[in-house]
């Protein structure tokens, strides 16, 4: 949302290794291009000292919508940044039985990534203001219990009903069925430093889908 702020993605990965590749080319590919403008790149859940009263709004609709029609000034204070883990899901039951299921391990995978203890140059006293910050925001945190994914569709559709959201890509919880890849999205990190780091996190949060996902069909 922010003009200095870079989002970058992965393709779709069979495996921990291949994650591996597709970071380290994304990183060195944003690295080299910043060096290129005498600029550097960091990657922590919060900026260590920049304000986010001096930030420009990157152009677009979307972004445009969110800070003057919806959140204003919240929005804009929302200088923060996060890494989201896409896990593949077999069908809609599915995500929604393991999305009850690892509602358990979302503040430990969250303790895990921890990398914005500063805010405005400030030392916080917490290992991830940036969960401080967004939890500003509503339909944030972790997400109540849906017994099929019919009661959580009935769900979105009344928040869309009442004008609450337009979309179900305005629910912003910890975890959340993503509403266009049929994926179950994590989304409580913060920005893992290192790219080791992010990937031991992935692979964590396979081995939990995983594990999980046999005590659902045991």
């Amino acid at each position: 949302m922010h003009q200095s702020i870079v989002e970058t993605g992965t393709k779709i990965c069979e495996n921990v290794s291949e994650l591996r590749l597709e970071m380290h080319r994304t990183r060195s590919e944003l690295v080299l291009a910043a060096e290129s403008t005498g600029l550097r790149v960091a990657a922590a859940g919060t900026h260590p000292f920049s304000s986010w009263i001096d930030q420009v709004i990157s152009p677009g609709e979307r972004y445009q919508n969110i800070v003057e029609e919806e959140m204003g000034q919240l929005a804009r204070s929302l200088l923060i940044f996060g890494m989201h883990i896409h896990i593949a899901m077999p069908d809609k039951q599915t995500t929604i039985d393991m999305m009850n299921m690892v509602r358990y391990f979302l503040p430990h995978l969250l303790a895990l990534s921890t990398s914005s203890p500063f805010w405005m140059g400030r030392n916080t006293g917490l290992k991830s203001f940036r969960t401080t910050v967004f939890r500003r925001f509503p339909r944030t945190g972790i997400p109540e219990v849906f017994e099929s994914w019919s009661e959580y569709e009935n769900f979105i559709n009344l928040l869309v009903k009442l004008n609450c959201i337009d979309t179900g890509k305005k629910i912003w919880w910890d975890v959340r069925p993503h509403p266009a890849y049929g994926t179950l999205e994590f989304r409580m990190f913060d920005t893992a430093t290192r790219v080791e780091e992010a990937v031991a996190i992935a692979a964590l949060t396979q081995a939990i889908r995983r594990q999980t996902a046999s005590l659902i069909h045991a």
